[in-house]
């Protein structure tokens, strides 16, 4: 019996040990388990692979051709709008003589004054891409004002005032704001810049010859709501062409007005007139660094033409300036950059003058020469050709100078310039 016990108990004792090595071996497979879990977690996944291509600047050629499809279809919408503009007043209006003439000459001279108020607009307030959607916008109302027009003079000249605003807006921000695209304190966006120039020129040429040939015929033989409504058509396809690339394009913030630095030089060199610039040190000139906006813009030398404008950038006092270096009054104390931007604009002077004999002619051929067109015979066996078709032989010589000097003259004078230097 005593055995009997005995081997029970042992028997409860290896029970026991059993347990308790079973108890360890679960406990031990916990820890192995928290321990691998919590390896597992010190090990950071790998970054997800990204297969989406790199985004693109903006800016360049990639943004250009957006604002070279909205130039090509503006100007074939304009240019279609004033070409044929004193056939339809005189056909449609019955203004014939002195009136047409004075009409016309009043309203192109409007349109010619209204840019210079949107540009004061785009540089202070607007920019340059709200400006042009602002004109395109009002340029697609003028030619369906024409095609709702009953024939009234007031209706003629609710339609003859749509057109400046559209030229206040368009004129002068497109080439500027294709401009702003390049990065001109490069070489490489120098040499962009000049070929966007030639783009521009010609895509502006070649919608000028299609307006003065399919529009100005469709308006003279087919009819003035047709004629009307192709401009209509190609100022919507402008607008969208320029929103759709809209992604792509630098947009500048407004700055404020040259004009008003040009003014502010002006007067800071009639301040000091009196001052002496022989015995100046290039040292005592205003030249601070450009600002963050103005980091895209080419920093311009000091020249010495025009050198009365100098003083106004001359330190006469230590005093005028503040802690920072900046000028305290800066219609007294203007910088470097804005002196030499004044000396620009004054050299382009002798070329606007210039071309004032150049557009007194062209405006009398829009107004006597049309006239003299109308009342002649323009027949060509059955074929009757259009009086608007007057102004296209000045658009062939134009595209013809144009390439002429772009592709033959220019490529030869840098040829010859490379090999004196």
């Amino acid at each position: 019996m005593q055995n009997k016990a005995l081997n029970r108990k042992g028997g409860g004792a290896e029970e026991v040990e059993q347990n308790s090595e079973r108890e360890v071996g679960e406990m031990d497979n916990v820890i192995t388990k928290t321990s691998s879990s919590s390896a597992d977690s010190d090990i950071t996944p790998p970054p997800p692979t990204s297969h989406l291509p790199p985004k693109k600047e903006p800016g360049g050629w990639r943004s250009v051709k957006y604002i070279l499809g909205n130039e090509s279809f503006e100007k074939l919408a304009s240019m279609g709008l004033i070409a044929n503009l004193t056939v339809y007043l005189q056909t449609r209006f019955n203004m014939d003589g002195i009136q047409l003439v004075n009409v016309f000459n009043i309203w192109s001279g409007s349109t010619n004054v209204t840019p210079l108020l949107g540009a004061f607009l785009s540089d202070t307030y607007l920019g340059r891409f709200r400006t042009l959607i602002f004109g395109s916008t009002a340029s697609f109302l003028d030619p369906i004002a024409k095609n709702q027009s009953t024939g009234s003079s007031e209706s003629s000249i609710w339609v003859l005032d749509c057109l400046p605003l559209e030229l206040e807006g368009v004129r002068p921000c497109n080439i500027a704001f294709g401009a702003d695209q390049f990065d001109t304190r490069t070489e490489k966006g120098r040499a962009q810049l000049e070929s966007f120039f030639n783009w521009w020129y010609f895509s502006f040429t070649v919608a000028l010859v299609i307006a003065l040939t399919v529009v100005v015929y469709v308006q003279t033989n087919v009819s003035w709501v047709i004629g009307y409504g192709i401009p209509a058509v190609c100022l919507l396809f402008s607008i969208v062409i320029f929103l759709i690339g809209k992604h792509t394009y630098i947009i500048t913030k407004p700055q404020g007005t040259v004009f008003v630095d040009l003014a502010k030089v002006i007067v800071a060199a009639c301040k000091k007139r009196a001052m002496s610039l022989e015995s100046t040190p290039e040292h005592s000139f205003y030249d601070p660094p450009l600002i963050e906006s103005d980091q895209r813009v080419k920093t311009l030398d000091h020249t010495n033409m025009f050198k009365f404008f100098d003083k106004a950038a001359l330190i006469a006092d230590p005093s005028e300036l503040d802690d920072k270096g900046l000028a305290k009054n800066s219609w007294r104390l203007c910088s470097v950059q804005q002196v030499e931007q004044l000396k620009l604009v004054i050299g382009l002077v002798p070329v606007w003058i210039t071309g004032i004999g150049c557009f007194i002619t062209m405006d009398q051929m829009n107004t006597f020469g049309l006239m003299q067109a109308i009342q002649s015979d323009n027949k060509i066996h059955n074929f009757k050709i259009p009086p608007g078709w007057m102004g296209l032989s000045s658009m062939i010589c134009l595209s013809a100078w144009i390439f002429i000097y772009e592709q033959i003259y220019l490529p030869h004078a840098k040829k010859k310039v490379k090999k004196e230097c």
